[in-house]
């Protein structure tokens, strides 16, 4: 029998014409947890270190790779940046042996940027000036230029080629 409300059960068997006593059966249904409510994280840069996916709701939190028969991700889960797209991953919570229903949560992962050419001379003199530029590269790509040693590079960020003095 099935029932959404906690209920008495009698069950009997009869064997050639014969009733045994019956036998008291208390089903006790306990509510489905509601689904979690999940955090969707910023989009990250590929390579960056990432943090937990954050939820809320009542129960055991469970992270899977799909929302049927999917893997077993674990009780937290901290989204891996190795790999450039959108990836979904799937929650439910669990209060003594009810289930919740699913909740999904797509996490970004942009790719790095690649230089497509750096062009900057092989060698100069001590106090000269030089400049680096930075070819076949987006107008609206924004750079960060340091210096082993000497961070103190002009300019410091959003040119797409600069003059340094050694």
């Amino acid at each position: 029998p099935s029932t959404s409300a906690s209920s008495t059960f009698y069950v009997s068997q009869t064997i050639n014409g014969c009733q045994s006593s019956r036998a008291v059966i208390n089903v006790n249904v306990n509510p489905t947890p509601s689904a979690p409510v999940l955090t969707t994280p910023p989009a990250y840069c590929q390579y960056s270190s990432s943090t937990p996916i954050g939820f809320s709701g009542t129960g055991t939190i469970g992270w899977y790779s799909n929302s049927t028969a999917g893997i077993y991700l674990g009780a937290s889960l901290t989204p891996p940046t190795s790999t450039a797209g959108v990836s979904t991953y799937f929650a439910n919570l669990t209060v003594g042996s009810c289930i919740s229903p699913w909740s999904s949560v797509n996490v970004t992962v942009n790719g790095a940027p690649q230089l497509v050419s750096v062009i900057a001379p092989a060698a100069v003199c001590s106090g000269s000036i030089f400049t680096v530029t930075l070819a076949g590269v987006p107008p609206t790509t924004s750079y960060n230029w340091t210096r082993a040693n000497n961070p103190a590079l002009s300019p410091s960020s959003g040119a797409a080629s600069g003059v340094a003095s050694i």
